[in-house]
């Protein structure tokens, strides 16, 4: 059975806001991660986007994958400065490439083109049906680490969930 620390089920934008995130705070090279991701995203099917001011760390950490802005809106007076906050949008396979790029930059992260399931919860583990296994305490660590997953694919009407897992 595979043992990782932290598993992604797909790579939408959470997950992959949370795994730039861990890379930002250097916590990546520290954990066995695996992404199982059914979908090559060779075409944009989504944008993303957000409000924040010019200095705001989103903005400045996503800024080679922001594929437009907006400063002003139209009203019925006219155009509009939105003053110090502005637009911004990022199309999904921009941010995908980017997450994966940095995904493939660790040896200790593994990327599996494969969708999920099934899924089955123990008492001292996750396990998918594709024989994954994500234990709740990793040997020799005295952290405490959450382990996340999201997905959509085993909810009723395919709504988005979170599943979180306290690892001692």
């Amino acid at each position: 059975m595979n043992r990782y620390d932290i598993g992604f089920l797909g790579m939408g934008a959470a997950n992959g806001l949370l795994l730039l995130e861990l890379e930002r705070k250097n916590l990546l090279h520290t954990l066995k991660i695996v992404i199982l991701e059914p979908d090559a995203k060779l075409k944009n099917d989504k944008t993303y986007c957000f409000w924040a001011d010019s200095e705001h760390k989103i903005r400045t950490e996503l800024r080679d994958v922001l594929s437009h802005q907006w400063d002003t809106i139209a009203t019925a007076d006219g155009l509009e400065s939105l003053e110090d906050q502005h637009y911004y949008m990022v199309e999904s396979t921009a941010l995908y490439n980017k997450v994966k790029s940095v995904a493939q930059s660790y040896e200790n992260i593994v990327w599996i083109r494969d969708a999920v399931d099934g899924l089955k919860t123990r008492t001292d583990a996750v396990e998918l049906s594709s024989g994954f296994y994500f234990s709740r305490t990793r040997a020799g660590r005295n952290d405490s680490r959450i382990l996340i997953f999201y997905f959509s694919v085993l909810c009723h009407r395919n709504c988005p969930a979170l599943l979180m897992y306290d690892i001692e």
